[in-house]
């Protein structure tokens, strides 16, 4: 089951989550939830999208993927040591997946030879 993030406002008098009970309930319904607020949020991120595409000059346009791609390099230059450590994780776990892959085919192998010396 994937874990559902919480929303917490930063309002002192807020007592949107202090109530154990009322967390949870709304844990169950966005759990609950999850797969019509996703198509939900897709459908208004491209109602979105089409406004600005009509809205918007070509310039504005380039201007704005200039910005993302700023953005983007000082996220990658923040957070480099971090992404670094999530490709090695992503990585060692493909190396761990395959490395299981072929230990399997081994034992498979060598099941069949010994359901084979059996069977003669």
């Amino acid at each position: 089951m994937d874990e559902v993030t919480t929303h917490q406002s930063n309002q002192a008098g807020s007592t949107e989550l202090s109530n154990p009970r009322r967390r949870l309930s709304s844990q169950k319904y966005y759990q609950s939830k999850r797969d019509e607020l996703r198509l939900k949020a897709r459908e208004r991120a491209a109602r979105a999208k089409l406004r600005r595409m009509e809205s918007e000059t070509p310039e504005e346009a380039e201007e704005r993927r200039s910005r993302h791609r700023e953005a983007a390099a000082r996220y990658r230059e923040a957070n480099r040591n971090k992404i670094r450590l999530k490709a090695l994780e992503r990585r060692y776990a493909q190396y761990s997946q395959y490395r299981e892959a072929n230990r399997n085919k081994i034992r498979l192998k060598a099941l069949e030879r010994r359901y084979a010396q059996y069977s003669q």
